[in-house]
């Protein structure tokens, strides 16, 4: 497989939570990994959780298969 780092990416194989992290633009890996309840939002204040709560809800009675996708970057521009 090709790949090509970043410019100005670290490249750090003994560290590699700390060099995926800072390629990430995370600075504070302290504060983003020991989040507290001041940087968490009330999920009620979601548009449509409600629709979310329903799809959900039926999909779990359906035995449907789900698949969760989480885009955590959006954590770093609160």
């Amino acid at each position: 497989m090709k790949y090509r780092l970043i410019d100005g990416s670290l490249n750090d194989i003994n560290n590699p939570q700390l060099t995926i992290l800072k390629n990430r633009g995370i600075n504070d890996i302290d504060k983003f990994l020991n989040i507290n309840k001041n940087v968490v939002h009330d999920y009620q204040l979601l548009k449509n959780i409600d629709k979310a709560v329903e799809c959900l809800l039926k999909h779990i009675k359906n035995n449907s298969n789900i698949h969760i996708v989480v885009d955590w970057t959006q954590s770093l521009y609160l």
